[in-house]
């Protein structure tokens, strides 16, 4: 004999509802709470406002200069060397260069500016990467670039990324971690 039971019928219905509105629920909470997950955040600082970087001129040193807005999808990644940077500076060409290979097929896509002062070991470090281009900028966009710090710092070189559109939209602190700059750039390019 089949009865119906009308408790148990509600019963379902608000399980039913209840499977649907507590991970909403849940959702709504954790994002007021400001809580993201890894695979959203960025390493870098995002810029509140984008900055329109296609007015600064920037002279590779074939004289050519550089395009900001490019339709191909090139993101460039801007340094601004100190002068007598040294070992420091070596040490930043050298990580930017594995940033740059780590983004395998994606590294197309990505331009390495180095701008500022080109001493010996930087020289040296630019010569095994070949594919980072040496140019002069003039901005008052981006801060001047400090005076180096003693030891295996990579401070006080900071980075900077111009997304395709040729607006300043990133910026990377002094002591950065290259990994995360490419976490960054690979989820940016794709």
């Amino acid at each position: 004999m089949n009865t119906f039971d009308p408790r148990r019928g509600r019963r379902q219905f608000l399980l039913l509802v209840a499977l649907f509105v507590l991970p909403l629920l849940g959702a709504t909470l954790l994002a007021v709470s400001g809580w993201r997950p890894q695979a959203t955040r960025n390493h870098g600082e995002l810029l509140d406002v984008p900055v329109d970087f296609r007015g600064e001129q920037a002279v590779l040193e074939s004289g050519d200069r550089v395009v900001w807005d490019s339709a191909a999808g090139i993101w460039h990644i801007v340094v601004r060397a100190p002068a007598n940077c040294g070992g420091p500076c070596a040490r930043m060409v050298d990580s930017l260069r594995r940033v740059w290979i780590g983004l395998g097929s994606d590294a197309a896509h990505a331009v390495v500016l180095w701008t500022g002062a080109v001493d010996g070991p930087t020289g040296e470090a630019l010569a095994g990467f070949p594919q980072a281009r040496v140019a002069r900028l003039d901005t008052t966009l981006l801060p001047a670039a400090g005076a180096p710090l003693a030891g295996d710092m990579l401070a006080p070189l900071g980075v900077w990324l111009v997304d395709p559109n040729g607006y300043l939209v990133m910026r990377y602190a002094p002591g950065f971690d290259p990994v995360g700059l490419r976490a960054d750039l690979r989820k940016l390019i794709r």
